[in-house]
């Protein structure tokens, strides 16, 4: 090894003459064990992840009509594969018509990309030409797309001070689709975008959020829980990634949230306002001010619907069928705390019943059995049977051979004389359940036909008799090992 080490080094100083060697020149070795040129073979390999395509947007062949969103038409050239940027242009002028009410007829005007009306749809065309323009020259970007999502989100989003929120519509999936920033921030402006599952490579405008909540589902900016009411959602929902006003479930508001018209009923202004706090006269619950209090009538609803807060042990409990006046009668200090999953108190050591156990309502219909085996083939020789037929305790016998077996050789020595019940069980009805037809699968019915036309033998007189539908609400019983106790 030391000898290929040098003839290595005299190679590499052959190659490079001009370089000169000094009494300071020296050579490290590191020695290695032969366990170490086995360890990475040893070692096992690693799961090679596939990373995702990226997702570029564009334009769409169909054109979607919803009230809430606003969809860019693809007739255009100058607008193809450029629904990213129109959005963001559309959700940007929006924000500026909340802002400024003076802006409301350029954003309508705006709007107008998919108008009936041609000299409208013409208007807003060459206002949205200017605006892309000024965006190509904010942001810097390209202007031919189609734009990658994530990427082009992230250079939209440090130029603009906005924060985006696609949702998606696929089934069985998280409905939030991507976010940017990731952390919910309300300093800089929303804006809603939403990806159609027909067409994965485009997105719309979201022009009203409530009503896109309305009809589909609720979902918390913030922690991205999914609720299918929004009512119910509003009502009982107390977000744990962020801060959220008990009274009226709404976010706290700071000095630096990003607040206009369609943004201030979604705050709460308790950590602004000067106003003095008071009380809500059916709830009792502690109200900040006026803002606070508009936001908890919908729950109260002025008759008491979310709950009541007691002042003396300081819990609040919600509404379930009844009202606050209700729940103040019926309430009683203690110092223990009500279970989230049965709703009862917790005792010390409180176990929450899940299942309440249900009384049989009739009597299972009962069969005993038993199967003899060849000793030294260990196949099935004989079985005998005892079911009962209609009457509780009335059994009839049944007794299967093998074809190959001398039936005159056999010797029974089993008989039910004793009942087997306590006849003063306390069910409703004494007779066995009524029989109901059950939904078999095709495969299981095509097996079923290949027995009954197979050959006679011991193994399907045995299948036929406890496949019949006749009797499918059966028990069988039969002797463990020992011929102690009875299995089924």
């Amino acid at each position: 090894m030391t000898d290929r080490v040098l003839t290595m080094l005299y190679q590499f100083l052959l190659s490079n003459q001009a370089l000169e060697l000094n009494e300071t020149f020296q050579i490290y070795l590191k020695v290695l064990s032969i366990d170490h040129s086995t360890f990475n073979a040893s070692l096992k390999p690693r799961k090679q992840y596939k990373k995702r395509p990226r997702l570029h947007v564009g334009n769409s062949d169909r054109h979607y009509n919803f009230k809430w969103a606003i969809d860019i038409p693809s007739s255009n050239d100058f607008f193809v594969n450029k629904c990213l940027l129109l959005c963001t242009i559309l959700g940007l002028t929006q924000h500026s018509f909340f802002e400024n009410k003076k802006e409301k007829n350029f954003f309508q005007s705006i709007s107008r990309l998919s108008s009936s009306v041609k000299r409208h749809q013409t208007y807003a065309t060459n206002l949205m030409i200017k605006q892309l323009e000024k965006l190509f020259t904010v942001t810097g970007l390209k202007q031919t797309g189609p734009y990658e999502l994530k990427s082009t989100i992230t250079m939209l989003s440090q130029s603009y001070k906005c924060q985006f929120f696609v949702f998606d519509s696929m089934n069985n999936c998280p409905k939030m689709f991507y976010m940017y920033p990731k952390v919910y921030d309300d300093s800089l402006k929303p804006i809603f975008l939403y990806k159609p599952s027909l067409e994965p490579n485009h997105v719309l405008f979201i022009r009203d959020l409530k009503v896109y909540f309305l009809r589909n589902s609720f979902i918390c900016l913030a922690c991205h829980r999914e609720f299918n009411h929004i009512r119910k959602a509003r009502s009982s929902h107390l977000c744990k990634k962020r801060e959220t006003c008990f009274a009226c479930r709404r976010f706290f508001q700071s000095n630096d949230t990003y607040l206009n018209c369609y943004l201030e009923e979604h705050f709460c202004d308790k950590l602004t306002t000067s106003e003095s706090s008071f009380k809500c006269p059916l709830c009792n619950c502690y109200i900040f001010s006026k803002k606070c209090y508009s936001g908890h009538k919908r729950f109260c609803r002025g008759q008491g619907y979310f709950g009541y807060k007691c002042d003396e042990c300081n819990k609040f409990t919600y509404c379930k069928g009844n009202n606050s006046v209700q729940l103040s009668n019926n309430h009683k200090c203690t110092d223990l705390k009500m279970c989230k999953i049965c709703f009862k108190m917790k005792e010390p050591n409180h176990l929450c019943q899940m299942k309440f156990e249900k009384s049989a309502t009739y009597h299972t219909r009962l069969a005993f059995f038993k199967i003899a085996f060849d000793k030294i083939s260990n196949e099935p020789l004989f079985a005998l049977f005892y079911r009962e037929e209609n009457l509780r305790g009335d059994f009839s016998k049944y007794i299967f051979f093998d074809p190959n077996l001398n039936s005159s050789n056999i010797i029974e020595n089993n008989q039910l004389s004793s009942p087997y019940f306590d006849s003063q069980l306390p069910i409703p009805n004494q007779d066995f359940p009524r029989m109901s037809k059950i939904k078999l699968k095709d495969n299981f019915i095509s097996s079923l036909k290949s027995l009954e036309e197979s050959e006679e033998t011991f193994s399907k007189q045995l299948a036929m008799f406890l496949l019949d539908q006749n009797f499918t609400n059966t028990t069988y019983l039969c002797e463990d090992s020992s011929s102690i106790n009875l299995v089924c």
